[in-house]
């Protein structure tokens, strides 16, 4: 269910939601086979000598020889009515012939109690690994619904030949599902107020009980003799609310016993009075004195269980032959809150085609957590706490899975409580933001005090490397000039995406920040590539100028296209004086914009040439949020491509694509320096000098070639080290292998020395990164330099004998075989090569 952080007393008028889930359907969340079990827990199988736990490795685990077959089950689930299953599970196998046919999962929407007895439909896993060795594998599958039901089991199959046996192993098992979602509708209704002339859209079945008091403004009820009156109000649709507040003043006299004679009540299915209607009781506190015409407030909580689609309150009002009290109502009010005050949107979302990836980007309008500093446009709490709710609201409705936003304050407080709040309103914690040490203390200036950042969907993508920019990192343009590279989670693709804040227009008449804008996008254009970790580029922002003007055209000119207008001619972002403009743009590159799937621009906040308050009650920026769809495909070659790779050549004047990372606050760090190449000098730091990402899996040998010098060293096989990873994420978080640097310079000179690496096959892959790492003591009696420069990676197809060596040396042959006519080495980890030593599958 979806919650919202933050207690707003402002009413949001006219919104929608879809909220809690339909009557029969219950949200499954359910894990089996986790680390730290010591048995099958509820899961059960009929075939106890095939499937047993293996509690060496924490998990379910299926083998045997002679032609068998076994079935592992888990309990029974009612997953009737859901919108959506997912069953996710880890997983190794070795030695299946064709697991896609020996190792099954298949599922009963109507268990009956044994595998034979009943109906099942396969699902198909994916990823098998590599059935070579041990390494477990993570399996999603999303299972139609339309194979569940009210007693749905999973169970996976194992299937063994007279020749030919597998092993699988099985752990971390677990199946969610989504139950569908009926709307909210928010309500502010008021009834029988102050100034009013009749009862209005309150009606009664007893007009002799209840009649309009004109003198006091209220509905009066009273009845000599006995009898009994209801004043209904209308019906009102509270489905799946969060709240519901009913609010009223009364006052009364003459009553006996008033919890009898004056009462209310509520029905959630009205059926067109009182008598057909089924009713509860809601207590009224306080009563009036009984002794004098004061009215009297009462808030009364009204339990989300008595209310529906058809809710009616009734005042009842019961007189006897003995007792006739007076009984005065006004004022009443009845208000709900949806789950986040609307989560459909008000005005349509942009059409962007059907990319799995939606990227959205926005000018939040000085979105300030420390909202007393005069630059925020919220002055109070609650004011921020409102502009934080419609936020959360439009981030809802675009349901985007990476968001980059600009015009944030310059603290690391600002996204993290825009992420806090909409991780209220999701089941599990979805929604994170990128870290990117920028925190600063107030500055004068205002410009100063802003950045950029991102928040992403977790379950959907993750970071690669860190938040990084195109500028001087100190500069005001360094924090809102940002680049963050993603990695789509189902797919394994990446793409950069650079967000960004140019000059605004301002200053002299003649060039109204333009020479501004002209720098911004230079040194955009001139450093992008050097900072994407992945070549497919998204530059988004508020550029602050149209296309044809400069800035944009030296973009256009470095071979990126404009996606919005490609999408829409007309599209605008912007209204000033009620024209609209596109100054926040889409800009990409030959390979990325082969990938998108449609661009648009969502109109939540701006409504150029209509009423200026017509969207107030969404509106929290004056910049309109725009969507982009993308389906990113693979730039992975299956073949071996011959390539030769260059940085740092003598007479560079910067880094080129080389990358720098400092892992420990130090005062140096890893620089450019004409005529020596890439420099460090440190004492106390971890600094890493790294390689753009290589796909180098399908290579035969790879050669990598450096000169080098280091002077006043003292530990240089230790302090100043090489470094690969087959599958480079970011520094602190890849696996890297240390390689042996052959020629070390003297320690005691600048004279540079050439090194030559062969590289080890088994240490190569999709996302191979090189790295140099200087690492000097805080303790350590001199601060050694070491330079580099004419680094050079051959890559060739034809095998290296040396990289056979290298993988010969650091494992022992265990077995050969023949496969198809082909003699085949195993290593003790599973790991295939043929005898020109490339790694096969």
């Amino acid at each position: 269910m979806k919650n919202y952080l933050f207690i707003l007393t402002a009413v949001v008028l006219c919104a929608f939601t879809f909220t809690k889930a339909e009557a029969g359907c219950q949200p499954v969340d359910v894990s089996y086979l986790q680390s730290g079990s010591s048995d099958f827990g509820e899961m059960t199988t009929d075939a106890t000598n095939v499937w047993s736990w293996d509690a060496t490795y924490n998990c379910a685990k299926a083998t045997r020889s002679g032609g068998v077959e076994g079935h592992l089950f888990t309990p029974i689930l009612d997953l009737s009515g859901v919108d959506a299953v997912t069953v996710k599970f880890a997983h190794t196998h070795k030695f299946a012939g064709t697991p896609s046919e020996e190792l099954t999962l298949w599922v009963t929407a109507d268990y009956k109690g044994d595998y034979a007895s009943s109906s099942w439909e396969q699902l198909t896993i994916s990823p098998y690994g590599t059935n070579t060795n041990w390494t477990f594998v993570d399996v999603t599958i999303d299972v139609p619904v339309s194979l569940v039901g009210e007693k749905t089991v999973f169970c996976f199959k194992y299937i063994s030949t007279a020749s030919n046996y597998a092993t699988w192993e099985l752990k971390k098992l677990q199946i969610t599902s989504i139950c569908p979602v009926v709307e909210c509708k928010a309500v502010n209704a008021s009834y029988l107020l102050n100034g009013a002339s009749g009862l209005g859209d309150v009606t009664t079945d007893a007009t002799d009980v209840w009649a309009w008091d004109a003198s006091y403004s209220c509905a009066k009820a009273r009845k000599q003799g006995g009898g009994e009156g209801h004043l209904l109000t209308p019906a009102l649709d509270l489905a799946g609310s969060d709240e519901v507040t009913l609010k009223f003043s009364h006052t009364h006299k003459y009553g006996t016993d008033l919890t009898t004679e004056f009462t209310l009540w509520v029905t959630d299915d009205y059926k067109g009075d009182y008598a057909s209607s089924t009713w509860r009781q809601l207590t009224i506190d306080p009563y009036a004195s009984n002794n004098d015409w004061k009215f009297v407030d009462v808030s009364i909580d009204v339990p989300t269980s008595y209310v529906g689609e058809q809710t009616v309150f009734c005042f009842k009002y019961v007189s006897t032959a003995s007792n006739n009290g007076t009984w005065e109502v006004k004022n009443i009010n009845i208000a709900n809150t949806c789950p986040n005050g609307g989560s459909v949107a008000p005005v349509p979302l942009p059409e962007i085609g059907d990319g799995r990836l939606k990227v959205c980007a926005q000018n939040l309008l000085n979105y300030y957590y420390n909202y007393n500093t005069g630059r925020g446009q919220h002055a109070t709490p609650e004011e921020f706490a409102a502009k934080t709710h419609k936020i959360v609201d439009a981030v809802l409705w675009i349901d985007a899975d990476i968001y980059g936003f600009c015009e944030l304050e310059a603290q690391d407080i600002i996204l993290r409580q825009l992420v806090d709040s909409l991780n209220k309103f999701t089941a599990s914690t979805n929604y994170s933001y990128v870290v990117d040490d920028i925190n600063v203390t107030w500055d004068a200036d205002h410009d100063n005090n802003l950045k950029s950042g991102f928040v992403y969907r977790n379950d959907k993508v993750k970071t690669i490397g860190s938040n990084t920019t195109v500028y001087n990192a100190s500069s005001y343009y360094g924090k809102t000039m940002r680049v963050q590279t993603f990695e789509e989670l189902s797919s394994g693709e990446r793409l950069t995406i650079s967000m960004n804040h140019f000059k605004s227009k301002a200053g002299s008449a003649e060039d109204q920040g333009n020479s501004i804008r002209v720098e911004n996008a230079t040194r955009l254009i001139e450093n992008i590539s050097s900072k994407a970790l992945d070549k497919d580029i998204l530059i988004l922002g508020d550029l602050n100028c149209e296309v044809g003007e400069e800035p944009l055209t030296l973009i256009e000119n470095a071979g990126y296209e404009e996606q919005l207008l490609k999408y829409d001619e007309s599209a605008y972002s912007y209204c000033y004086k009620g024209n609209g403009s596109l100054i926040d743009h889409v800009f990409a590159n030959s390979s990325m914009a082969g990938q998108i799937t449609g661009a648009g621009v969502f109109h939540i906040s701006t409504d150029c040439g209509a009423d200026a308050s017509s969207n107030y009650n969404y509106r929290y920026s004056d910049h309109d949020p725009y969507v982009v769809g993308v389906n990113l495909t693979s730039s992975h070659s299956t073949e071996c491509e011959e390539a030769e790779y260059n940085y740092l050549p003598t007479g560079a004047s910067d880094m080129g694509e080389m990358k720098t990372e400092k892992l420990k606050d130090s005062k140096y760090y890893w620089r450019y320096q004409a005529s020596y190449g890439a420099t460090c000098q440190d004492k106390g730091g971890e600094d890493w000098l790294f390689t753009p990402i290589l796909d180098l899996s399908q290579a035969g040998s790879v050669t990598l070639k450096f000169d080098h010098t280091i002077n006043k060293a003292n530990n240089m096989s230790e302090q100043q080290t090489l470094w690969v990873t087959p599958d480079f994420s970011s520094v602190s978080e890849s696996q890297w292998t240390q390689l042996t640097i052959p020629t070390y310079p003297s320690g005691t000179n600048w004279n540079f020395v050439s090194a030559t690496v062969s590289v080890p096959m088994d240490k190569l892959g999709r996302n191979t990164v090189f790295g140099f790492k200087y690492d000097v003591p805080a303790d350590a009696a001199n601060e050694p330099t070491w330079e580099i420069k004419n680094l050079k990676i051959t890559v060739s197809c034809d095998v290296d004998p040396q990289a056979i060596e290298n993988v010969s040396q650091s494992e022992t042959l265990s077995s050969k075989f023949i496969s198809n006519g082909h003699l085949y080495i195993v290593l003790p980890d599973g790991t295939r090569y043929n005898m020109i030593g490339v790694k096969v599958q």
